[in-house]
């Protein structure tokens, strides 16, 4: 009995070797599948519109199976169904031992299925289009690959339904939806995964698990650590009675297209990778190892005190910029304190379009605080201002304040901040090279008497003039001096009278040693506007000032 069963087998596949007289194409189907159960497979090609035809005597192009021998044609018979994607309705052609059928399909999207496969009129197997659904053009060919299964297994689902991919905005939640449906009154199951690369198996799961029927899955693109994931299905058709099989949809890619920020990493002799976030403490957050960081803001951001603070001995670059379609973007400060605080090891350099905004409210600290061994970068376009760092005894620059670090000026604007020593910049055994940009507006407030606390360097204060001197160099840009008329004027103001004080360096004051004051506004200005202001000292003396 055994040997007839095999007999019938080989039978059944060679005689299904007729049928790709008329195969041009094969095709990749939409999904993968467990195939140990598959007996053989086999390819119809459906000529052109009009006359979409069955080739004659049967079935040809049988792959799997056993040996090869003598067909036995006489004693095949088999029925191919249609369905209709949209309305449901079926076409069945059935084909007879030595028949010669054809027949038309109109144009639409169909699952095809080979129900029924006799051999002496006795049930033998069943067969699935492997690349449903079927959609029939006007015009060409379309080829249909059927692979054949044991009766007494359930049959693959048939796809009716693939999910699709798209580009969204951080906050959306685009739903991803996918049908199928099961040839043989079986229960259909769905299980969501998704991975960050193109692959549909190993995915970290995404739903409930089979056989919950959830055929649509909401994505929360919020929860992405990558700019993209690769979303897929793996379906199941559970028969009473039979062992189920799963089928595994291929990948609807899912990409970020836009962020609040967006955080660009070179990690040393590493290759980059982009992340989104929802904001820029959690950006902030995620920079912990050595390497290049390009921090792309494109929204309105509010942050608390922040230390940038990767280990001493990290060398981190990290990039702030605004992100289009914004061509600027402001960085505002919520609370007391410095800003952000540059560590030992990290640069920090900011570029066009980005404004950090202090708080205006009298507190203790600077918008950028750089440490020993930091660095803090300006360009133009970038902007520092805003902010009221006026607390008596603890306060230094409204601005900037650098205590053993460098910082380096090529362009952009330090503005209308107040401070106690330096409305604009504090330095301590720092250096300052100032290439470009401008420092305006800034105020200095203290004690006119003796003895007093602050009310020096309404632009910059340099504490170590020394120290200054020896690495510090000024040959571009604009630091203003005192103008009653002048809006962009840096003063010294006394904190209780709010009356000017002089011989405190409203442009900057060099201090400690000997008091160099840069103090007062040109009538005449360069014709690269660098520089303009006098410098007035006892004995005159200019250090590395270029003027």
């Amino acid at each position: 009995m055994e040997r007839k069963r095999n007999s019938f087998i080989i039978t059944l596949l060679l005689c299904l070797t007729v049928i790709c007289s008329l195969l041009f194409v094969t095709c990749d189907g939409p999904y993968t599948e467990d195939e140990e159960e598959e007996t053989g497979s086999f390819t119809i090609n459906l000529g052109t519109a009009g006359r979409q035809s069955f080739p004659p005597n049967g079935i040809t192009g049988v792959t799997g199976g056993s040996d090869p021998s003598t067909p036995h044609i006489s004693d095949l018979k088999y029925k191919v169904t249609f369905k209709d994607v949209g309305s449901g309705g079926e076409t069945d052609f059935e084909f007879f031992p030595g028949g010669d059928p054809t027949g038309r399909i109109a144009v639409g999207t169909y699952a095809v299925t080979m129900d029924v496969l006799y051999l002496n009129d006795n049930p033998y197997a069943r067969g699935v289009a492997y690349n449903n659904p079927i959609t029939i053009a006007a015009t060409g060919n379309t080829p249909i690959t059927v692979r054949v299964y044991d009766p007494n297994d359930a049959l693959p689902p048939v796809i009716t339904l693939q999910p699709v991919g798209g580009s969204y905005d951080f906050a959306d939640t685009p739903i991803l939806s996918v049908n199928a449906e099961s040839l043989d009154g079986g229960t259909i199951g769905y299980q969501w995964f998704y991975n960050t690369s193109d692959i549909n198996t190993g995915g970290t799961a995404a739903s409930p698990p089979i056989p919950l029927p959830i055929a649509t899955l909401t994505v929360n693109i919020s929860t992405f650590t990558t700019m993209y994931r690769y979303y897929y299905v793996e379906i199941t058709n559970t028969v009473t009675g039979k062992p189920p099989v799963t089928v595994t949809i291929n990948t609807a890619q899912i990409s970020v297209a836009s962020a609040p920020v967006i955080v660009e990493s070179t990690p040393s002799g590493g290759t980059m990778t982009a992340r989104p976030f929802a904001n820029l403490q959690a950006a902030l957050d995620a920079i912990t190892a050595a390497g290049t960081y390009i921090v792309r803001i494109r929204d309105p951001q509010l942050i608390t005190p922040y230390f940038l603070s990767p280990g001493i001995g990290t060398i981190m670059n990290i990039t702030l910029m605004a992100e289009p379609p914004a061509s600027s973007v402001t960085v505002q400060f919520d609370g007391t304190g410095n800003l952000i605080t540059i560590p030992d090891g990290v640069t920090l350099t900011l570029e066009s379009g980005i404004t950090l905004e202090g708080n205006a409210s009298p507190h203790n600290g600077a918008v950028v605080r750089v440490n020993s061994g930091g660095e803090l970068v300006m360009m133009d376009g970038s902007v520092i201002t805003g902010n009221n760092a006026t607390t008596p005894g603890i306060s230094f620059a409204g601005g900037v304040t650098v205590v053993d670090g460098t910082f380096t000026m090529n362009g952009g604007e330090i503005s209308n901040n107040r401070g106690r020593f330096g409305g604009g910049v504090f330095l301590q055994n720092s250096t300052f090279i100032m290439t470009g940009g401008k420092i305006a507006g800034n105020t200095s407030i203290g004690s006119a008497g003796p003895g007093s606390d602050g009310g020096a360097g309404g632009g910059v204060y340099a504490f170590d003039v020394v120290a200054f001197n020896k690495t510090s160099s000024i040959s571009g840009g604009i630091i203003y001096g005192y103008s009653s008329s002048d809006s962009n004027s840096n003063e010294v103001r006394d904190a209780d009278t709010d009356a000017i004080i002089n011989n405190r360096g409203h442009a900057v004051n060099l201090s400690n040693t000997t008091p160099y004051f840069l103090s007062r506004r040109e009538t005449t200005v360069t014709a690269d506007q660098s520089l303009v202001w006098d410098i007035t000292a006892t004995p005159p003396q200019s250090g590395n000032w270029t003027d």
